[in-house]
């Protein structure tokens, strides 16, 4: 079986548009992780984010890294927002208010 696509997206796909399931999944096939057939799965197919290789192996595709790499700069962003609150003093202020 070669590389399989199932509906290859041709708009760009929002990283914080993803659900949860879909976000874990695309995490997970990037760390070699195997999954077994899910709705989550199928959409990340479907949206030409993920591939699966001849062997079954399930791979990000550009897309779908560039979707991630979109995700962990947005995690990124909130942790480094969330830091400097914390060293200023600004975050137990507004958990007062």
């Amino acid at each position: 079986m070669a590389d399989q696509m199932i509906g290859m997206a041709l708009e760009p796909v929002i990283p914080n548009a993803l659900t949860a399931g879909e976000r874990a999944i695309l995490l997970n096939i990037e760390a070699h992780s195997n999954w077994s057939n899910s709705a989550a799965l199928t959409a990340l197919l479907k949206r030409g984010l993920i591939t699966r290789r001849s062997g079954g192996q399930f791979v990000l595709t550009d897309q779908g890294r560039t979707t991630l790499d979109g995700l962990l700069q947005d995690y990124r962003r909130i942790a480094e927002s969330a830091r400097q609150r914390l060293l200023t003093g600004r975050f137990r202020a507004e958990l007062r208010d």
